[in-house]
């Protein structure tokens, strides 16, 4: 299960091999030191595609830079307001998503009719289960 300390710290090559976005990935969970595979949807694989382009990443880069010079990737934190947000924007209940004790079966869409804008990496319900610390929550 893909964690969202996981998530945030995704290099560019941990998804594509030069244009090419895999369908699956693999990568080491911080928390447990195991690899851990995971789907990624056709949706969101173009997204990514469109996002690596846009932004001129290159295969080093984190897939999901922070804009402060402290730190290379979006912190957790930071990505939690962002499902926030999302969730949100598409009428739902934020206390019912977002990624205080969330594990990822793959990175999906929040559903298939409601991408928010922006991206495809989503939210799901909240699942029983051991989780990165979100600062601030």
């Amino acid at each position: 299960k893909l964690r969202a300390c996981d998530l945030t710290k995704l290099r560019v090559r941990d998804v594509a091999h030069g244009e090419h976005i895999s369908s699956r990935a693999m990568v080491m969970q911080q928390k447990t030191q195991r690899p851990v595979q995971f789907e990624i949807t056709e949706q969101t694989r173009s997204a990514l595609a469109a996002w690596i382009h846009r932004a001129q990443l290159r295969s080093e880069d984190r897939l999901f830079p922070s804009r402060l010079h402290t730190s290379d990737h979006l912190s957790t934190r930071q990505y939690a307001r962002i499902v926030k947000g999302w969730v949100k924007a598409v009428g739902l209940d934020p206390a019912m998503y977002g990624t205080r004790n969330e594990t990822y079966e793959g990175i999906t869409d929040l559903s298939q009719d409601e991408e928010p804008a922006g991206g495809s990496v989503a939210a799901r319900p909240y699942e029983a289960g051991e989780h990165c610390s979100i600062p601030g929550d």
